[in-house]
């Protein structure tokens, strides 16, 4: 069903059956990370930054979960879900090599534990990461609703 969105027509669909679950966890949940799902993929090899950031580009540019959004009807409080349009992405890169493995990780925790902007916003994010230990690789935190 096409409804205008910030002044652009887009296509949506309604949420699955799983992806209104996560939505009445957010109901429910003091703090809406609990839909947060943090995982990285890390190698013992050397990084070249450039590369990894056009490999995750054209990822993103093949996976429409990626580009999911979730929007709430203003008149009718119906949730729906839309795929933005690929556009080129710059991702950080965070050198941890200097941390201990622990202090890495906290760090990672923490940024598992922000929440995102359910309602509109993007529902991933990722960064590149250089680990304690030679790992490098990227970390990705996606909120539930796209990952289902």
């Amino acid at each position: 069903m096409e409804k205008i969105i910030g002044g652009i027509k887009h296509e949506c669909y309604p949420l699955t059956p799983a992806q209104m679950v996560h939505m009445y966890t957010l109901q429910l949940s003091p703090t809406h990370e609990i839909v947060n799902i943090g995982s990285g993929v890390f190698l013992k090899t050397e990084l070249n930054v450039s590369v990894l950031r056009e490999a995750l580009n054209r990822a993103i540019e093949r996976c429409e979960s990626m580009r999911l959004r979730i929007w709430r009807d203003p008149e009718t409080n119906e949730l729906w879900q839309y795929v933005v349009p690929y556009k080129n992405q710059y991702f950080e890169y965070y050198d941890f090599s200097a941390l201990t493995e622990e202090k890495a990780h906290s760090i990672l925790e923490r940024w598992t534990s922000q929440p995102f902007d359910t309602y509109g916003g993007e529902l991933s994010r990722i960064v590149i990461v250089s680990m304690p230990d030679g790992y490098n690789g990227y970390y990705c935190n996606v909120h539930h609703a796209c990952a289902d």
